[in-house]
């Protein structure tokens, strides 16, 4: 296990300085074996690609393009090679932020692969191998906020990884959040932008002051002016990285930050304009294929993001390709009657797992009231509100909320915001 992580991260340090060309090659090689597995294993894809007529070797344009919606429509052990799920796969779920999540299977290899890219970028960025890390993760709200399981505390690698790595669940008491680093004393803390928004505003009233050597976020759109915000306050500099559930870990900034760079060994990318390639510099939908997740590949599939490709070479020598702008996941905190705020992925996390329920949209009007839309699957109508309302009063105690159910979703990619709120959170 340790040993696995180990042999990725070395190989994928020495990578990272290829020149595009062999990087190119190295993905070229990949791709190939993907696709040639997902058409000889993967039921979803093998029946997709025989009935246009391809074979189990085509080239990446000649695949027809993926969305959530195409996916969500098929069974889950048609998705996973072998058509088996097991108890050895790790199951997880997107965060929901385009309204509809999706569950996702992968293995052990494919999660160490995955540690590695990590580790390389944290590096990168300025992190040290001896540094305490603290990650704030969302987790479902019906479950107390309980720290997610990590699977890898079996063995020596689990215990080396928890005893630097802190994994804290998302909560509206930032009192125990702020206990916590101070006891901890984290170096590293790797989060969203609106939790440290909210952490910022925390710390002003309460008039606490924390310190980080590097600030590392993630999971939602990280604009300029919010940057600058939580660099001032915290006196650090700040990180943005892009990965999805799908397919991993996809692109990160250096510290040049002139844009991000692609993992090329682990995803292969793809910009396109109404399903071409977008020119370096216009802006189009990012597609990805994953490279290395045998279990439950996706391939050409619709991320639902904007980006920019660049074409320029970096100042810190990498050969990794350069992604620039990346648009989409724009959330808003919901904010109780009472004051106390709601992150937006907490409330992705909790209605996503709901069984039956295919869309949503929460709504927050200036007035404090909730409207919840969603799209139950058909016949499981009435056990969809059931259990929407009952996770609704856990969100939103104390605050009205009403359920409506409809068919009318906005789908314009740039734009869809699975949660909105009009109220001004201070």
């Amino acid at each position: 296990m340790l040993f696995d992580v180990i042999r990725h991260f070395l190989s994928l340090q020495r990578s990272q300085w290829f020149d595009k060309k062999k990087l190119s090659q190295i993905q070229a090689k990949k791709l190939a074996s993907i696709i040639s597995h997902a058409y000889n294993n993967v039921a979803f894809y093998r029946e997709l690609y025989s009935s246009i007529g391809l074979n189990n070797s085509p080239r990446i344009e000649e695949l027809p393009l993926i969305t959530k919606e195409i996916i969500r429509a098929v069974p889950t052990e048609k998705l996973v090679s072998g058509g088996v799920i097991t108890e050895e796969h790790q199951v997880s779920y997107t965060s929901g932020s385009s309204g509809m999540p999706l569950k996702i299977i992968k293995n052990d290899r494919e999660a160490w692969y995955s540690d590695a890219l990590r580790l390389r970028s944290l590096l990168a960025q300025g992190a040290k191998l001896t540094d305490k890390i603290c990650t704030i993760r969302p987790v479902p709200i019906d479950k107390d906020f309980q720290i997610y399981r990590v699977t890898e505390k079996r063995r020596f690698y689990g215990f080396l990884k928890t005893s630097r790595v802190r994994p804290v669940p998302l909560s509206p008491d930032m009192r125990k959040h702020v206990e916590l680093f101070k006891m901890w004393r984290p170096q590293v803390l790797s989060t969203f932008p609106s939790y440290l928004v909210r952490l910022i505003d925390f710390c002003r009233s309460s008039e606490t002051h924390l310190t980080f050597r590097m600030i590392r976020t993630q999971g939602e759109l990280l604009t300029e002016q919010t940057r600058k915000i939580i660099e001032e306050f915290f006196q650090t500099r700040v990180f943005d990285s892009f990965g999805a559930a799908e397919v991993g870990h996809i692109a990160w900034e250096c510290p040049t930050r002139v844009g991000y760079h692609v993992n090329s060994e682990a995803v292969f990318m793809e910009v396109l304009r109404d399903g071409t390639p977008a020119s370096p510099g216009e802006e189009g939908e990012i597609y990805v294929t994953t490279l290395y997740r045998y279990t439950m590949p996706f391939i050409r599939y619709n991320l639902g993001d904007i980006g920019v490709i660049l074409n320029d070479e970096c100042p810190c020598g990498r050969g990794l390709p350069l992604i620039s702008r990346i648009y989409g996941r724009v959330v808003d905190i919901i904010v109780r009657r009472d004051g106390v705020p709601v992150f937006p992925l907490t409330v992705l996390y909790t209605l996503q797992e709901i069984e039956g329920l295919h869309r949503f949209r929460v709504i927050q009007r200036s007035d404090y009231v909730i409207e919840v839309y969603i799209k139950p699957r058909q016949g499981l109508e009435d056990a969809v509100a059931t259990e929407v309302e009952k996770r609704c009063r856990l969100l939103f105690p104390n605050t009205p909320f009403i359920i409506k159910t409809t068919d009318q979703f906005q789908d314009d990619k740039i734009k869809f915001r699975p949660i909105v709120s009009y109220v001004k959170v201070s």
